[in-house]
């Protein structure tokens, strides 16, 4: 049996997408995962410290970063130093600047240099999706130009888009449970308009007969009485409200990816997305994008997949397809190893 090459992991949370990388990561590297926790303010020197240290003693040997920020650029800046070669993985609020919603990395003084030193001493940047890049929001805004090479130089960085990926065993619809009249999105309390939960919001209104749930909120106020907040929910509780969901909503303004809006295809919800970023090649069908951030518009829309009754399954062989977990391990392996 062959040795596995040794590897750094540095994230910043435990996210289902990180703790996913990390499982199938450590079948094909000797993974040492470093949780740098950022949660306490008045603790972040001691956190940088702590990992400014950990780096610098740590046996050679690559340094894989989830999200850009500050512990990229400690992480990036002690790899310089050492001569290890350092990737970093662009998941989306890294690669932003969306003054308009106070939303991205990439607008705030400090944060934004830490972002674009990283960047640039990274050997490769992996950003999840090309739109990271560079993307034209004509959703939310006229014409607004958005990503790494709108914001910084174009051609400033050497990046490989690495497309997140599913495990679809899991990720599936469980079968005992019924479909009912119901829709369900993921978003935080402090990411409303971000993750388009205003629009969630007043369509909840509009369609009493139906139930709206809210994963990732405790609670909100002045909702329908229709709206339900479910917190936060582990995978397999989140799994079984995708299973008894409809419809899976994701009127970003802004997203990376749509890791969420992938697990619930998965699991057999019809999605209706945003015309932005990924969105529309992750659905692949027009008839399931909302084109301009309009009330009117959303409610025609609902109202006309609700009369034609697609097949969520259709979508769950999509990302099956499309989006595998396999897939997206194997560009790793192939890029650190090359």
């Amino acid at each position: 049996m062959s040795k596995l090459k040794p590897l750094i992991y540095v994230h910043p949370g435990a996210s289902s997408f990180i703790r996913q990388d990390i499982e199938y990561l450590k079948k094909e590297f000797h993974l040492t995962p470093y949780f740098f926790n950022p949660s306490n303010k008045l603790l972040l020197p001691f956190e940088f410290l702590k990992l400014f240290c950990f780096l610098l003693t740590a046996k050679k040997q690559d340094v894989l970063v989830s999200f850009g920020g500050y512990h990229s650029f400690i992480a990036a800046l002690i790899s310089r130093l050492k001569g290890n070669r350092i990737f970093v993985i662009l998941n989306g609020v890294d690669s932003a600047a969306v003054p308009e919603i106070n939303y991205g990395f990439l607008r705030k003084g400090v944060l934004r240099f830490c972002c674009k030193k990283s960047y640039q001493w990274a050997d490769r940047i992996l950003p999840v999706s090309e739109s990271l890049m560079h993307t034209t929001n004509t959703y939310a805004f006229d014409d607004k130009k958005l990503g790494l090479n709108e914001t910084f130089s174009k051609n400033e960085f050497k990046y490989e888009v690495i497309p997140n990926g599913f495990d679809s065993d899991f990720w599936s619809p469980e079968s005992e449970i019924e479909r009912g009249k119901s829709v369900i999105t993921v978003a935080s309390k402090n990411r409303i308009e971000l993750k388009g939960v205003d629009l969630f919001l007043r369509l909840a209104r509009d369609h009493p007969s139906y139930t709206f749930y809210i994963a990732g909120i405790d609670s909100l106020e002045n909702t329908s009485s229709n709206v339900k907040c479910l917190g936060y929910l582990k995978p397999g509780k989140l799994r079984t409200y995708y299973s008894k969901s409809q419809f899976y909503f994701q009127l970003s303004v802004w997203e990376g990816f749509g890791c969420a809006l992938c697990e619930a295809m998965l699991c057999g919800c019809v999605p209706i997305v945003s015309d932005v970023n990924v969105l529309k090649e992750i659905v692949g069908d027009n008839e399931l994008v909302l084109m301009k951030k309009n009330m009117d518009s959303l409610i025609s829309l609902t109202n006309s997949l609700i009369n034609t009754q697609k097949n969520g399954l259709i979508y769950r062989e999509r990302i099956r397809k499309k989006y595998p977990i396999s897939q997206r391990v194997e560009l790793i392996e192939s890029i650190i190893n090359g």
